[in-house]
């Protein structure tokens, strides 16, 4: 199956998988992309810098909160291990 830009906000709207202002920012650079893709349509240098720092930052928050989510999963011992070695 396809999806399509549309499929994918919605998806990830109804999962709350990512924080609303990174749905937010990842929505506006997925539409930005269907005009290039489909529009021909081309950004000027402005708007690109600015869509690679938000998706570079939204990967940077994304790699945080999968490592928050990942400690909450673990029990107290598992948590000290962890901070101890990364310390």
């Amino acid at each position: 199956d396809v999806l399509l830009t549309d499929d994918l906000v919605t998806y990830m709207k109804s999962t709350n998988a990512i924080s609303q202002e990174n749905e937010k920012i990842v929505e506006e650079i997925f539409l930005r992309g269907d005009l290039v893709k489909f529009a021909k349509t081309i950004p000027n240098q402005e708007i690109m810098s600015k869509d690679f720092a938000e998706i570079r930052e939204f990967v940077k928050r994304s790699t945080k909160d999968i490592e928050v989510e990942n400690l909450r999963s673990m029990n107290s011992g598992e948590q000290e291990n962890f901070r101890n070695k990364n310390t």
